[in-house]
């Protein structure tokens, strides 16, 4: 991700007439200075399917905004457990004074583990 202290301008001639999306990639692809302690990287497919692959232990961390909803972390994180075992989880919440987020760590248990880990106890009950 590129930081900047102002937004890109796009001019749509060139992405209009010239078939030419590079303004469009600079654009998802940068953010406020402000953002810059993040480090962030994004990757973007021009050809959807394709697949992606990176060595897991590169992969430390995800962090879900304080508006994501429930059912997108359950999925990500159930996915990341099976896949990733060095990957942290962090949840963010919003600051009641400042125009801040602040994150969390936090473990996940999917549920098929945590099922499995209920029926094993009342078994041994």
């Amino acid at each position: 991700v590129n930081y900047v202290e102002t937004m890109p301008q796009i001019d749509p001639v060139p992405l209009l007439l010239n078939d030419d999306d590079s303004q469009v990639l600079d654009l998802l692809c940068t953010k406020s200075k402000n953002w810059s302690y993040e480090k962030e990287w994004r990757s973007i497919h021009e050809v959807a399917g394709t697949k992606y692959s990176y060595d897991r232990e590169t992969l430390t961390g995800i962090y879900f905004g304080p508006n994501i909803d429930e059912s997108v972390i359950d999925i990500i994180c159930t996915l990341m457990v099976c896949q990733n075992p060095y990957v942290k989880f962090y949840r963010g919440t919003k600051s009641e004074k400042e125009f801040k987020v602040t994150f969390q760590k936090f473990e996940y248990l999917p549920n098929f583990i945590a099922e499995q880990i209920r029926k094993e106890r009342d078994n041994k009950s």
